[in-house]
């Protein structure tokens, strides 16, 4: 149970599924799908681990209940590890043999194998920097190359939108809680935020991986957003909250509309035009 993660490279493996096409499709930096099969959960943002698993198990067809229960039950029975405590040992360990070899192996045997180990040693992290460096390099390009919509202004996506999508669906409801109404948005993918002001125009806002943006709506507030892929979106006031998990995991464009007079929002969803 300790080791539940490398079912997740094994599944994806057998689908035939690159983990650029996971990274593209869900907005996951590359590098920290890469410490989930590598079961490397100290590298990741705690916060998020669990929408990671959930939204990589999603792309290769696992149950997500099930393997959140078994990262729940492995989190819990396996208390981290004292460091410190295991390099204390271990380098304790190693003088004790440095120690014993003196007293058994002739010295001229002991410089030879010492000269040795070091070379080694410097070989291994050579190519151990070497291998950080490509990995480095291939990250920023695959990075790059999914995101080219960055270059555009607000006004080319909104043209884009308006001229290549269609609307497919809308719903309106009503707040029930007093005004001030903020909006906030939680991403764990990058995401694309276009603003209309009270002059109709466009200002576009980039979230990375982690960051968040809260809206308040003074009399109306109209944005839109890319994808809602491992996004969450939440409406509070007056010590209410409305979550709007129907809206989230949406990998198309989306227009989110809160008015304080009449007291509503409004959601709209959009399709590519086929």
């Amino acid at each position: 149970m300790a080791e539940f993660y490398k079912i997740l490279k094994k599944t994806r493996i057998q689908q035939g599924i690159e983990l650029e096409e996971i990274q593209n499709r869900t907005k996951i930096n590359i590098s920290f799908l890469h410490a989930l099969e590598n079961g490397e959960f100290e590298l990741l943002p705690e916060p998020y681990i669990r929408l990671f698993l959930k939204a990589y198990a999603n792309e290769v067809g696992l149950n997500t209940e099930k393997l959140l229960g078994l990262f729940e039950q492995t989190s819990q029975s396996s208390p981290p590890k004292s460091k410190g405590k295991e390099k204390a040992e271990s380098k304790k360990h190693i003088a004790t043999k440095i120690e014993n070899e003196k007293n058994i192996i002739p010295p001229l045997i002991t410089h030879k194998k010492s000269r040795e180990k070091i070379i080694k040693s410097v070989l291994l992290l050579s190519l151990w920097i070497f291998g950080l460096y490509i990995i480095h390099k291939i990250t920023n390009s695959t990075e790059k190359q999914s995101k080219p919509e960055t270059e555009l202004t607000a006004d080319e996506y909104i043209e884009i939108l308006n001229t290549q999508y269609h609307e497919i669906n809308k719903e309106e409801h009503q707040i029930f809680f007093t005004s001030p109404y903020f909006l906030t948005i939680k991403t764990v993918s990058r995401l694309l935020i276009l603003t209309l002001d009270d002059i109709n125009n466009f200002s576009k806002i980039t979230l990375n991986s982690g960051e968040n943006k809260i809206f308040r709506v003074d009399k109306e507030l109209n944005l839109t957003l890319d994808h809602t892929q491992n996004v969450v979106l939440a409406i509070h006031g007056d010590s209410n909250e409305i979550l709007l998990e129907k809206f989230q995991n949406y990998h198309e464009p989306i227009k989110i509309s809160i008015s304080v007079n009449p007291p509503v929002y409004s959601i709209k969803q959009y399709s590519l035009k086929k």
